[in-house]
C-alpha cells in the first residue's frame, strides 16, 4: 500500500457568497494511499488541507478584500486506471472548515463565527499522470454541494449571500515508497 504526499495550488471560489467574485489562488497538500482492487480499479482515501474562498476588487479597483476558508478534507476516490500512467479519479469529498478569514487591505479578521456551516460535500473528479516512478502530476476539480451562508453576530442568516466551494487543482504526488526503494 504505498503512500503518496501531495502538493498543489487552488483555484476557488465561493460563487455568489460576496459581490463580483473573483478567483482565489490558494494551496493543498496532504498524503494519500492506494489500495488495489484489481489491474484496473483502486480506491485512493486522502487527508488534505486546503485553502479555499474567493476575493473581490472594492470600489475603483484599489481594495481588494479575499474571504479565506481553510479546510481538512477526507476524499474517497475510486481510480480507474487507462494506461500505465493515466488514472482517471472519482469520488466523494468530505470537509471540515478549520477557519475563516476576511481579508480587507492586509487586515486579517476571523469570520469562523460567522460560518457556522461547518462541513462540505462535493465531488472531485481528476486525472493523474506518472512522470516517473515516483512523481506524478494531478489535475482535479471539486464541485462542493453544500451551501456557505454568513452569519452575523446577532445570529441573523443572510441567504441571500450564500454559495458553495468550486476549486480546481493542479500539483504534484509523490509516492514516498518509491524514494524509500531508491535510498537503498
Amino acid at each position: 500500500m504505498p503512500f503518496t504526499f501531495k502538493l498543489g495550488g487552488n483555484i476557488a471560489t465561493t460563487k455568489g457568497l460576496i459581490q463580483y467574485p473573483k478567483n482565489r489562488i490558494g494551496f493543498y497538500t496532504g498524503f494519500s494511499s492506494e489500495l488495489k482492487i484489481n489491474k484496473k480499479f483502486s480506491l485512493k482515501p486522502e487527508l488534505i488541507y486546503s485553502t479555499k474562498g474567493e476575493r473581490a476588487t472594492v470600489s475603483g479597483g484599489d481594495q481588494t478584500n479575499a474571504l479565506r476558508f481553510n479546510y481538512l478534507n477526507l476524499p474517497l476516490l475510486v481510480s480507474f486506471n487507462a494506461d500505465e500512467r493515466t488514472k482517471f479519479l472519482i469520488g466523494p469529498e468530505f470537509g471540515y472548515l478549520l477557519s475563516a478569514k476576511y481579508i480587507i487591505s492586509k487586515n486579517n479578521i476571523d469570520v469562523s463565527a460567522n460560518y457556522p456551516q461547518r462541513y462540505d460535500v462535493g465531488t472531485l473528479v481528476g486525472i493523474e499522470y506518472r512522470l516517473s516512478q515516483f512523481c506524478s502530476v494531478e489535475a482535479r476539480y471539486i464541485y462542493g454541494f453544500n451551501t456557505l451562508y454568513y452569519e452575523d453576530y446577532a445570529g441573523i442568516r443572510h441567504l441571500k449571500t450564500n454559495g458553495a466551494n468550486r476549486v480546481f487543482q493542479l500539483g504534484l504526488a509523490f509516492s514516498m515508497i518509491h524514494l524509500k526503494q531508491n535510498k537503498k
